[in-house]
């Protein structure tokens, strides 16, 4: 069975964090105020695709301008 699993209802994601990178987790968990990891992970996935779409939709405004 792998780490990470696509179900009917979604993906079951398990990770280990230690050292450095569990410190920063920590960090930004306490910074959003969050008590569940779960929720900062989702938060994190929904800032990546919010700025990820924003970008796209950018680049694609720019490129639908037809120059003078």
């Amino acid at each position: 069975m792998s780490k990470e699993e696509k179900g009917k209802e979604g993906y079951n994601i398990r990770v280990l964090l230690d050292g450095d990178m569990a410190t920063k987790f920590e960090t930004v968990k306490n910074f959003y105020g969050l008590r569940k990891n779960a929720d900062l992970l989702r938060l994190l996935v929904t800032l990546a695709y919010e700025r990820i779409t924003k970008a796209n939709n950018q680049r694609n405004n720019h490129a639908a301008e037809k120059p003078k």
